[in-house]
């Protein structure tokens, strides 16, 4: 949901891929310009690549998802991986990358230069701000309503956007 907004708030025509029919709008609501089921981006052909798709893409599940989002991409394009909720193998070939001159990126910020952080942080506060879109992506909690709630549902694959505990 995140990435999302943000892409569209930096002007990127964006595609949200779900499985739950009724996220149609809650994605649309939060900027994405075209919306596909999941088996768009699970490629059981075998194929080491497929026709490109997309120019870009940002990962959260892994497994055969992440394969196909790399073997269709256009050349050039850059695939961001930042989950594992579907698996954490990786059943590819090296042709994306040798070929189409595709590059996998992981999320690591703990080691990101200073200077780095202060640019992207100074983006997220202007150009890239979503304050806007954070009301349609956030479901604020207590502690206790995660563990008997929210913990259960995220499980069960029946949230949407993000959890935020609050500790007050």
């Amino acid at each position: 949901s995140m990435a999302l907004c943000l892409l569209h708030q930096a002007g990127y025509e964006t595609i949200a891929i779900t499985g739950k029919p009724d996220a149609y709008d809650y994605l649309k609501s939060i900027g994405a310009n075209h919306i596909e089921e999941r088996n768009w981006v699970d490629d059981a052909s075998g194929k080491p690549l497929i026709k490109p798709r997309w120019a870009g893409a940002i990962d959260t599940v892994g497994g055969n998802t992440l394969a196909t989002l790399l073997k269709g991409c256009m050349n050039e394009g850059k695939v961001v991986s930042t989950g594992l909720v579907g698996s954490a193998q990786l059943q590819t070939t090296v042709f994306p990358f040798i070929l189409n001159g595709i590059s996998l990126l992981g999320v690591g910020s703990a080691e990101t230069p200073l200077a780095v952080k202060k640019e992207i942080w100074s983006k997220l506060s202007g150009p890239w701000n979503i304050q806007g879109q954070l009301e349609k992506i956030r479901i604020e909690s207590d502690l206790e309503t995660v563990s008997q709630r929210h913990i259960p549902a995220i499980l069960e694959g029946k949230i949407r956007g993000r959890v935020v505990v609050s500790l007050d």
